[in-house]
């Protein structure tokens, strides 16, 4: 889960510096310095360790911890599968918003100006959004398995946490 959300939140993050690139590019340098992003990135890490283990604190009288054939562990709750499973279709849904708003957006000012530095941030929109296309199945299908998969079924949901 911690992964997967720094994964999300980074594209966000990455929309926002193409968006802020586009519509500010004189204050583009100083709103995205290395202070700044290192700041966000420990900040974003931060955060969400601490929302997992406040989450594995709430349920530990129904945690299990398993092996699965490669050696890898997991923790797995029934309980804690269905929040984090609710978490990701949160966390998909804000991800495709996010990135779309700041993609569509950059790409209409573009739009508008193609010579010297706009064609080169149109390309560099351009592939950040198809970069960000994966999100969408993911998100559909976490979905899908939020909505229609019957609360009994922990191990698909289980394995809905871990795409």
């Amino acid at each position: 889960m911690i992964s997967s959300s720094v994964i999300n939140c980074g594209h966000v993050v990455i929309a926002m510096n193409r968006w802020t690139a586009i519509f500010k590019p004189s204050d583009h340098a100083k709103i995205w310095s290395r202070t700044t992003i290192f700041i966000s990135v420990c900040g974003l890490w931060t955060l969400f360790i601490i929302y997992s283990l406040v989450l594995i604190f709430q349920h530990q009288d129904t945690i299990r911890l398993t092996a699965n054939g490669d050696g890898e562990f997991i923790v797995g709750s029934s309980k804690m599968d269905r929040t984090f499973l609710t978490i990701n279709c949160v966390r998909g849904a804000a991800t495709v918003v996010f990135c779309s708003i700041f993609y569509i957006s950059a790409l209409i000012k573009c739009h508008r100006s193609l010579q010297g530095k706009a064609a080169i941030e149109r390309r560099l929109l351009l592939c950040a959004l198809t970069s960000s296309a994966g999100f969408l199945p993911n998100f559909v299908g976490t979905v899908y398995l939020a909505t229609y998969v019957p609360g009994t079924n922990d191990s698909l949901a289980a394995f809905a946490i871990r795409l």
